[in-house]
């Protein structure tokens, strides 16, 4: 496995297609200099499997660990988080 580039707090896990799922978090110590700590960002697709705090997942491009999950999400934001997926899950790499 490559080394971790960044963790990811606050995060949540969201069904797309395929046998897949993205995690929706807040980006803290991106080696990469992608993006400043606190952005909410998502990752590209995962193959699926079950996840929990202090796990290391892996993308095409990135390896995030897994900080605090959170919890305390709406299901109105769990919404806001699916409809986007629809509208744009053409430009998921899978």
């Amino acid at each position: 496995m490559k080394e971790v580039n960044a963790r990811l707090e606050q995060w949540t896990k969201s069904a797309t297609h395929k046998g897949q799922f993205v995690i929706w978090g807040d980006i803290n110590g991106d080696t990469q200099g992608r993006w400043m700590d606190g952005t909410r960002i998502h990752t590209s697709g995962i193959k699926d499997r079950e996840v929990k705090e202090g796990d290391i997942v892996e993308t095409r491009n990135s390896v995030y660990l897994l900080g605090q999950q959170r919890v305390d999400q709406s299901p109105d934001e769990d919404k806001d988080d699916e409809d986007f997926l629809l509208r744009y899950s053409d430009f998921f790499i899978v």
